[in-house]
């Protein structure tokens, strides 16, 4: 039974041969070899993010949580509860997330989310770009935001959104989408460790499961490493693992 949070306990006590950075730390040369960025997306269930987060800082771990922007929760009637809104952001889970010593981060998808609207590409991109920065600033009145990271879209890439914009007039170190291209990547996404194509992010070899990470981070064969871990994908136990894994077929 993979991929439940006392999994995930042993996932991060083999670790030991590595520090964990965050992902400003790595942009800002903080990290120094050998060290692995962990990264979380947050793209639904956010409650799952403030769990996780709590769990790593007992474990003296710091992360960067990515939260993305959810247009439902502008609605609380919608069975989200009241007063946990900034926006469309989950703004008490982003609190539990900064309270436990985690970076925060926006998770953006801008132009996949505006292109419905038909506009010419030029219209777009600039509708987008307003757009992106009026939702940041909005999860900055929750937390601090440094780093930003794009949610992968079909038909729209919204990681072009920022190549060529002044990423610095908008107070950011970078975004993560663009500057892990040489950096080895592996992923939980679709509760399965993957590595994404691109020179220099896929590994080696194949990873089977939790406890195939487990052996190869223990083994500490790269000495620079991207863990990207959504909360989603983690039960707390055995129940929930059985809820997720029928909601999943």
């Amino acid at each position: 039974m993979d991929f439940t949070l006392p999994t995930y306990v042993r996932l991060l006590e083999s670790t030991t041969k590595y520090s964990i950075v965050t992902v400003s730390d790595f942009l800002s040369g903080k990290a120094a070899e050998p060290f692995i960025v962990l990264r979380h997306d947050v793209d639904k269930n956010p409650y799952r993010a403030a769990r996780m987060a709590k769990l790593e800082n007992r474990l003296g771990v710091h992360a960067t949580y990515y939260f993305r922007w959810d247009p439902k929760l502008l609605h609380v009637d919608r069975g989200y509860p009241s007063g946990t809104e900034a926006g469309g952001f989950p703004a008490s889970y982003v609190l539990e997330a900064k309270l436990y010593g985690h970076e925060v981060g926006y998770h953006y998808e801008n132009l996949s989310s505006l292109a419905p609207r038909k506009l010419g590409a030029e219209a777009l991109r600039d509708a987008a770009l307003a757009d992106f920065a009026e939702k940041l600033a909005a999860l900055r009145k929750v937390a601090p935001v440094a780093t930003v990271c794009a949610v992968p879209s079909g038909k729209f890439n919204n990681s072009e959104l920022l190549v060529g914009a002044d990423v610095k007039s908008l107070q950011l170190l970078g975004d993560t989408s663009s500057k892990f291209g040489e950096l080895p990547h592996v992923s939980d996404a679709g509760r399965r460790w993957r590595s994404p194509a691109g020179p220099g992010t896929r590994l080696d070899e194949r990873v089977k499961g939790t406890d195939g990470l487990i052996a190869l981070l223990s083994s500490a064969k790269y000495p620079r490493l991207m863990l990207s871990v959504r909360p989603g994908n983690w039960a707390a136990g055995k129940i929930e693992w059985a809820l997720d894994t029928v909601m999943r077929r």
